[in-house]
């Protein structure tokens, strides 16, 4: 009997242990379940965030389209059309002609807005 006794002690002990982890989960859980709820309220926060992002670069993208198309129509204004793919502005003196001309106020305002390079006798920006 000796050895049936031990068997029956390690079994209430297993079933002591077991009650004591019981106990302990069950007082754990309304916390968890506190978490979890505390836990699924930032997730939608979240993704009401994400999604007013994902809107707002939406639009951003739309507005960059939008001004590329804008300035792409001014800069056609003010340069003038392209004549079959040449880049040549319309005022910009020709290659045959001789000696180099003064270019109007018109193209060289044209020049500094596009090309963002000083002209002769410009003040350098500080």
């Amino acid at each position: 009997m000796d050895s049936e006794e031990k068997a029956v002690t390690e079994i209430q002990q297993q079933l002591m242990l077991w009650v004591e982890q019981t106990k302990r989960l069950l007082v754990s859980l309304p916390t968890c379940l506190s978490e979890l709820e505390q836990l699924k309220g930032e997730a939608g926060r979240f993704y009401e965030r994400l999604s007013k992002l994902e809107r707002e670069n939406h639009e951003l993208r739309r507005n960059r389209d939008d001004l590329a198309e804008r300035f792409g129509k001014l800069k056609e204004l003010i340069v003038g059309p392209r004549d079959e793919g040449t880049q040549k502005v319309a005022d910009a003196p020709s290659a045959v002609s001789t000696g180099t001309p003064e270019p109007s106020a018109l193209h060289a305002s044209k020049v500094r807005l596009f090309s963002g390079l000083r002209q002769p006798g410009d003040k350098p920006h500080n």
